[in-house]
Order: C-alpha cells, then sequence, then structure tokens
C-alpha cells in the first residue's frame, strides 16, 4: 500500500485534525476506519471519539495510546518504545498490549530542540549568511549529515587533531561548512544533557536513563524487545 501522511500543528483540536486528515487522503469518513493515536503523556477523551462518529460518521473508530500502537506495530505485545518526534522524547514499557504508567518518561528536547541546536551552530560557523538559516537547509544538515557518535571521547578528540572530516555542504543558500564535531554534537545531546546550550533544559535525563528506568520495571525475563520510534530515533548509529 501507499504511505501518505500529513502534519499537524501542536494546538491542532482532533476535529480540525481528521478533517485535514481526511482531505489530505482524499478518503471519505464513511468508509474509513479511523484509530486515534494519543501521545503517551495524553489520552484521547470520550468526547474525540463522538466527533469521529457522529460529525464525520466514521465507520468504526479505536484508540490507543502511542507506545502502545507502536509495539502493535510489530506484532508485538510486550517491549520497551523509546521514541522521540518533534517536541516530546519519551520511554515507556509495554505489558500485554498497555502502558504501564509508572515506567513513563519523558522529555521536551526532542527534534524541534535538535533543529535549534543545529541552527544556532551552523549560523556561528557560517557567518556570511544571515541567521536564522531557512528551516530546509537545517533539516537537509540534520538528516544527511548528522549522527551517533559510538566513542564519544575518540571523535571528539579525533575533531580536535584534524580537519580531514570536516565536510563542505552544497544547499540551496550555498555552501556551508559543517565541522566533524557539529556532525556529532547535536544528537549527543540525547546521550548528554549537560551539552544542551539553553541551562533551563539540562535537567532532562538522558536517552540512557529513560530507557533503563522503562526496562528496570520488567519483572520478567523474556523482555528483549525495544523499538525505536519516531523521526529523531533515526540518526544513523543510534541503534548501536
Amino acid at each position: 500500500h501507499t504511505h501518505t501522511h500529513t502534519h499537524f500543528a501542536d494546538n491542532t483540536k482532533t476535529e480540525q485534525a481528521i478533517e485535514q486528515a481526511f482531505r489530505a487522503f482524499t478518503i471519505e469518513p464513511n468508509e474509513t476506519k479511523l484509530i486515534l493515536i494519543a501521545p503517551p503523556t495524553a489520552t484521547t477523551t470520550a468526547n474525540d471519539v463522538q466527533i469521529a462518529f457522529e460529525k464525520f460518521g466514521c465507520s468504526a473508530v479505536a484508540t490507543s495510546n502511542h507506545a502502545e500502537a507502536s509495539i502493535a506495530n510489530y506484532g508485538l505485545l510486550d517491549g520497551v518504545v523509546v521514541g522521540s518526534g518533534h517536541s516530546l522524547t519519551y520511554s515507556a514499557r509495554v505489558a500485554n498490549g498497555q502502558l504501564i504508567p509508572e515506567s513513563l518518561q519523558h522529555s521536551a528536547h526532542a527534534g524541534a530542540a535538535i533543529d535549534a541546536i543545529l541552527s544556532a551552530s551552523l549560523s556561528k560557523s557560517n557567518t556570511r549568511y544571515k541567521p536564522p538559516l531557512p528551516q530546509s537547509v537545517v533539516s537537509q544538515i540534520k538528516h544527511s549529515h548528522s549522527r551517533i557518535a559510538l566513542d564519544w571521547d575518540l571523535e571528539q578528540t579525533t575533531s580536535q587533531l584534524t580537519s580531514h572530516l570536516n565536510l563542505s555542504v552544497p544547499t540551496t543558500i550555498g555552501k556551508l561548512s559543517v565541522s566533524h564535531l557539529l556532525q556529532i554534537s547535536c544528537a549527543e545531546t540525547f546521550f548528554q544533557p549537560s551539552m544542551i546550550p539553553d541551562t533551563n533544559v539540562t535537567t532532562n535525563a538522558s536517552l540512557q536513563e529513560m530507557a533503563f528506568h522503562s526496562l528496570a520495571l520488567d519483572d520478567s525475563s523474556n523482555t528483549a524487545h525495544i523499538v525505536l520510534d519516531g523521526g529523531s530515533m533515526m540518526f544513523p548509529g543510534i541503534t548501536e
């Protein structure tokens, strides 16, 4: 099947989101089985379901939590989800298809924060371009040239000793200089929150701490599944 997706603003109401989705996908509500999936820190409400049935006439409506849906997507009932999207990073344990509330850990350090750090760093090292840099350019650098350093200390030392790993990247506004350190440092903030420039955010738990908390609540011996979910979990090297 062809996968189609559309994006909503953070403050989009349920009714607006459903209407926008049907318009984007050019499908009829009365021919559609709809699943309302809430972020792990929120829940869908009876009113959301009522809107889907009464206003749009959907043929069937189900509700789920994002962590539960991520596990189910792989045909699983148990595991830990570590997810990060635009504005939320979280870890959560799912058992028998249900989110374990006390396992949930979350942080506001996610894709949008990475974009802001990368944009500021690029502007600082490419002063001939007036900040802020276009979002499309920041996204290009993040998606194509950012990665996880498997040995942070070694790669940081390498960055100080040599410049041959630095890049000159063609973009729509011209060539940008992207240092080797910048290629690895933005995503590293998931693992070392103390590197986040905004000191108000350094109280965030690291990704490994959140995942460990969720895993530690597992009282069985056979939970081997960890699902990485969301666009900010797609940096090369993050699985390792």
